[in-house]
This record gives C-alpha cells, sequence and structure tokens, in this order.
C-alpha cells in the first residue's frame, strides 16, 4: 500500500464523506468533536496530488451527512450542533456549489444512508431524536420536493419525496412522479449529502448524551 500525500491535504477529520468521480477522489465535511468542517479535497492518486474544494456557497460545516456521485457530488443533512436538512451540489470541473432547496425537504437527520441509482437520490432513516426506519425519499433536480403516493415503490411510496428537476413530471391527481425527468446536472438547484466514519476507539463522532459504536 502506498501512502497518500499530505500535501495540500484536507485537515485531519472523522465522520467526513468521500466520493469516486472515475478519476479523483472528492472528500468533504466532518469534524474533530470539538468542530465541524465545510472544507474538503479533490486527490488524484495518479498525481498523488490534493486541490482543496471551495467553500464560497458551500453548505454549512457538518458531519455524519451523506454523499453521492452522479456527474457532481450531491452532499445532503448531517450534524453540526443539529441536525440538518440542507445541502448543495459540488462540480469539480467548475471548482462551485449550489446550495439545495429546502422547501418540503426530508426531516433534517444525520447517520441516515443515501444512493444513487442513474437517476435519483434515495435518502433513508437516520437519527434526530430517535432513530428512525421512516422517511424515505427520492431527491431530484431543481430544489422543489412534492409528496408522492401510498404504494410500495420508489416513485409512490407514501414515504417518499420526489425532488424535481423543473420538468412538470410530477401528476397532482395521481399524487405520482414520471421517473423520465430526473437529471440534476440539467437544474440550478439539487439536494445532497454522505456519510461518516468510526475515530481510532471505533467510536463515531456524535452529540452528546448519545453514544454509538
Amino acid at each position: 500500500m502506498t501512502p497518500t500525500t499530505t500535501t495540500n491535504a484536507p485537515s485531519a477529520r472523522a465522520a467526513h464523506t468521500a466520493v469516486w468521480t472515475n478519476s479523483e477522489m472528492i472528500v468533504w465535511g466532518g469534524g474533530t468533536g470539538a468542530s465541524y468542517f465545510n472544507t474538503g479535497g479533490r486527490y488524484n492518486p495518479g498525481a498523488d496530488s490534493w486541490i482543496p474544494t471551495s467553500t464560497t456557497n458551500a453548505p454549512s460545516a457538518r458531519d455524519s451527512h451523506t454523499a453521492v456521485w452522479t456527474s457532481e457530488m450531491i452532499v445532503w443533512g448531517g450534524y453540526s450542533g443539529v441536525n440538518l436538512n440542507t445541502g448543495g451540489r459540488y462540480n469539480p470541473s467548475t471548482d462551485s456549489w449550489i446550495l439545495t432547496s429546502t422547501t418540503n425537504a426530508p426531516a433534517a437527520r444525520d447517520a441516515h444512508t443515501a444512493v444513487w441509482t442513474g437517476s435519483q437520490m434515495i435518502v433513508w432513516g437516520g437519527f434526530d431524536v430517535s432513530y428512525a426506519n421512516t422517511g424515505r425519499e427520492i431527491l431530484r433536480g431543481n430544489g422543489s420536493y412534492s409528496n408522492t403516493g401510498t404504494h410500495g415503490n420508489s416513485d409512490s411510496d407514501s414515504n417518499t419525496k420526489c425532488y424535481s428537476d423543473g420538468h412538470p413530471y410530477c401528476d397532482a391527481d395521481r399524487n405520482t412522479c414520471n421517473a423520465a425527468h430526473s437529471d440534476p446536472a440539467a437544474s440550478s438547484h439539487t439536494g445532497a449529502s454522505a456519510d461518516p466514519v468510526a475515530d481510532s476507539t471505533r467510536r463515531r463522532i456524535r452529540r452528546p448524551g448519545v453514544a454509538k459504536l
């Protein structure tokens, strides 16, 4: 195993996230237990080099969030003394951020999970005062969410929400969503996030009074 350079690397932290872009690893957020970060870095293994990510318009500092890679990195949720339902979309080509809307967004949470299906991000579970096994959401495009129906699939589950990319794909009468319009790169806003790790004692960074192994 070859060590990575520490030149220009992000500061030491835990409960951050990392995504692979097919050419670089992007690390973002995290904390030390005493502080939280909204900084990060892009690591190029071919060159063994780091480039810091911009903090201009970046989401607020946090740990225990989630992040997924599309053609951009989408960061959402997390914890910074309080649980968060905010996020942002990072474009490494322009080193720029666009914040996500909080209108009709999923409830604030941390330590949740998120996956990218190829057309949408699905967020589920997490922690906010108590543990949740509900609150599944579908996040798409331009920063507006709308409730879906009551059937047991990802486009119409009663515990899901559609994150619109600006196309009129949501059917208000049927309370369902058409999955055809879901490219976040085509919109001006999107939702996002990333998930944390443990420190050297295998204790995850967590708010006082909540110990998790």
